[in-house]
């Protein structure tokens, strides 16, 4: 999985208190594009199935959006964060058939199992070595199987605007700084040739969410 935070994450803040914070204004502008964008994702991919839609969920959080997600689904969840696996595993959802507390250096392939559509939202930012994960990521895929990820969009001068000035202010309210978190920057074309350098075919990118944000995608050849 080759994941892990930077400094500033480990010693200040929390982020799985962050993540209660998705659904309220003004995160939800920044945060339900993203969700449309990824259950529209995977509603494609599920009415091309027959059977349930084998599913992995990276960096799972509280999975917020997990009741708009197609019904016909066998879902893994893995995260770094054991009381975000645990809060999962309680939720007491069918759809969810696995979860698994991963280890920063772990590799995905310790999950023993191909996926039809594998998403991340919110993680690669957070990756010393990106390109390695989606490598990863490619692997776990079924032949014709899709991966959908989200990630902060520093190729236009709107996130560190407002991420260096408004959200600083508020990070150092609650004790921490935004300097440092995200080890791992895109662009919208950064984010594609990263796609395409992983194996992934039909790679796509594009910004979202007032442009602060990107939705990448690309799928793994038959």
């Amino acid at each position: 999985m080759s994941m892990q935070l930077s400094p500033e994450q480990n010693s200040k803040e929390d982020y799985f208190k962050n993540h209660n914070k998705v659904k309220t204004f003004p995160w939800s502008l920044y945060h339900k594009p993203l969700e449309d964008s990824l259950i529209a994702a995977a509603s494609l991919v599920s009415s091309g199935s027959n059977t349930p839609l084998q599913v992995l969920v990276i960096g799972c959080g509280m999975l917020h959006e997990l009741s708009d997600l197609p019904k016909d689904i066998e879902m893994t969840a893995v995260d770094i964060d054991q009381r975000a696996v645990e809060l999962v595993a309680s939720i007491g959802d069918d759809r969810i058939v696995k979860t698994r507390v991963m280890k920063p250096e772990e590799s995905l392939s310790v999950l023993e199992q191909q996926y039809d559509f594998i998403y991340s939202k919110e993680v690669i930012e957070h990756m010393p070595d990106p390109l390695s994960h989606l490598k990863q990521c490619h692997a776990q895929l079924k032949p014709g199987g899709r991966l959908w990820v989200s990630t902060p969009n520093y190729g236009e001068p709107w996130l560190p605007s407002v991420e260096y000035t408004v959200l600083e202010v508020i990070a150092r309210l609650n004790g921490f700084t935004r300097f440092g978190m995200h080890i791992s920057k895109f662009s919208k074309r950064k984010l594609k040739q990263t796609l395409e350098q992983a194996g992934f075919a039909d790679a796509t990118s594009q910004a979202v969410s007032l442009r602060l944000a990107l939705v990448g995608s690309g799928t793994k050849n038959l």
